[in-house]
């Protein structure tokens, strides 16, 4: 990552209960009206943010969770197939390869850019990994993923100090409109963070 380089990386909101298909498979579910509001909640966080560019995965649940914030942002949504869903005959191994090779080839173009990428658990796992080669000490949220539905994941670089940590939940943490887990959240300075949600140690 070059210097000034700041990237957020937003999981999709909550999706549809009702949806019967695979989830792994395209175009997968629809977010539910939760998950709608976690993305308009993500969307008025990262108005302040300067954004350059925006990226979704392919998959229903991503590119409706980026639809607010390109509205917002006046931002044009670019669609990129390897942010896409992990499927269940991939391997980690190459689900990372098919991630790195994309960024690899991708950031060439966008040096100092400030970007979001909207995509998955697993792929957005990944794509810190690349980053931060020890994720074995942050907290995680359902399933080992590193941000919950609608959170927001910050990796910055400013001078030789790289950051990288968990910096906004969305204010809708499950369908009943309740926050899942035990974390205050303040909208109004960017960040839902406690102590136990940083990286620990």
């Amino acid at each position: 990552m070059t210097n000034k380089r700041r990237i957020y990386l937003l999981r999709h909101g909550i999706p549809s209960p009702d949806y019967k298909g695979s989830y792994d498979i395209l175009p997968g579910p629809e977010l539910s009206e939760i998950g709608r509001k976690q993305a308009v909640e993500a969307a008025k966080w990262l108005n302040s943010k300067s954004i350059d560019l925006i990226y979704s995965s392919p998959f229903t649940r991503a590119y409706q969770t980026s639809e607010p914030i390109c509205k917002l942002l006046n931002l044009q949504l670019k669609i990129v197939v390897p942010l896409q869903e992990q499927n269940n005959k991939e391997t980690l191994s190459e689900l990372k390869d098919r991630i790195t090779k994309w960024w690899n080839s991708e950031s060439r173009h966008i040096s100092n850019k400030t970007l979001i990428i909207v995509s998955h658990g697993s792929p957005l796992n990944s794509f810190i990994s690349i980053f931060d080669n020890d994720l074995s000490n942050y907290r995680t949220f359902g399933s080992g993923n590193l941000i919950p539905m609608g959170g927001i994941w910050e990796l910055s670089q400013d001078s030789e100090k790289m950051t990288s940590k968990l910096i906004w939940l969305a204010p809708f943490l499950n369908d009943f409109g309740q926050p899942k887990f035990n974390i205050k959240i303040n909208l109004e300075v960017g960040t839902g963070l406690d102590p136990n949600v940083a990286k620990l140690g």
